[in-house]
């Protein structure tokens, strides 16, 4: 029964780790989840038919809900239904309240998701376009990726060429998904903080020519 109410976040630790090793968003194995919450649920329905309890057709399909199914169960063993019922739900609720980005640095492995973070904000300065779209619409041959960096950061990196010449950027990701720049480099020069602010205002009026 433990695993069960621990469900919640045993499946999404399954998640990053997928997610890390096959770089899949996250955000994409969401029903690795549900499978594994419903599936514990068929495990431990057969279980208790094994044990020679009276498992109902009601509760059989109950496995589709899962605090449905832990109430119906206790009910079926006389144990604590509710106390049992609010556990799987205060796990369910604080798993859904941790910043993917603290998954991240657990693990040590990088994720998508993280990319997307920085993909679909934008500068302070220039709130009416996402920074993806900045870069977009500004290099050529662009990609972009995320990985872990010394003290266990969270860095996303977007490289390209801009005017013919390779350009860099490297974002630092907070635990709350905010996030700064962290390095810039063009042409093989390496930017300082002021100049970095000028050639995101370059960036901005060229892609609004």
């Amino acid at each position: 029964m433990i695993y069960l109410l621990l469900m919640p976040i045993l499946s999404t630790l399954i998640q990053f780790l997928i997610a890390g090793w096959f770089y899949i968003d996250v955000t994409n194995l969401w029903w690795i989840s549900y499978i594994m919450n419903t599936g514990y649920c068929m495990y431990d329905c057969y279980k208790l038919k094994q044990a020679r309890y009276s498992v109902d057709k009601f509760i059989m399909v109950s496995v589709l809900f899962v605090p449905l199914y832990i109430y119906k169960r206790m009910t079926l063993v006389k144990g604590n239904k509710w106390l049992f019922t609010a556990i799987w739900i205060t796990v369910f609720v604080a798993d859904l309240l941790i910043p993917n980005a603290l998954w991240v640095k657990a693990l040590e492995m990088s994720n998508p998701a993280m990319i997307n973070a920085v993909k679909e904000d934008s500068f302070a300065q220039y709130t009416d376009i996402e920074i993806g779209e900045l870069f977009e619409g500004t290099l050529d041959e662009y990609e972009w990726d995320t990985y872990m960096g010394m003290n266990r950061r969270i860095l996303v990196k977007v490289s390209g060429r801009l005017e013919g010449e390779h350009f860099e950027v490297v974002f630092e990701v907070n635990m709350d998904s905010s996030f700064s720049i962290s390095y810039m480099s063009w042409a093989g020069v390496r930017y300082s903080d002021d100049e970095t602010h000028s050639v995101i205002e370059y960036l901005y009026e060229k892609v609004n020519e």
